[in-house]
């Protein structure tokens, strides 16, 4: 798991499974960006921004394994969480 945090979500599979924004819930699609706060997820009705720090998600692994992660988990740049995770 925390190998998975030291890669780019960008090109993963990922559905929103909580948040406290019920709107958000059921969104998935493939992550095409990434900011600090933010995952935007390219769905089949468009391109979607939901903040990391109030959601829960699935996402697929290459492998086809699927894992849920606390979305705070991951906020923050890339290179920040790799820092962290050290």
């Amino acid at each position: 798991m925390e190998d998975f945090l030291k890669t780019t979500l960008i090109g993963s599979r990922v559905s929103v499974v909580m948040s406290s924004h019920p709107g958000l819930i059921g969104i998935e699609g493939e992550v095409v960006d990434e900011t600090k706060n933010m995952l935007v997820i390219r769905t089949k009705s468009g391109d979607k921004k939901v903040p990391k720090n109030t959601s829960v998600f699935q996402i697929t692994l290459p492998n086809g394994n699927q894992i849920k992660i606390d979305g705070v988990k991951i906020v923050g740049r890339l290179e920040d969480r790799i820092r962290k995770t050290r």
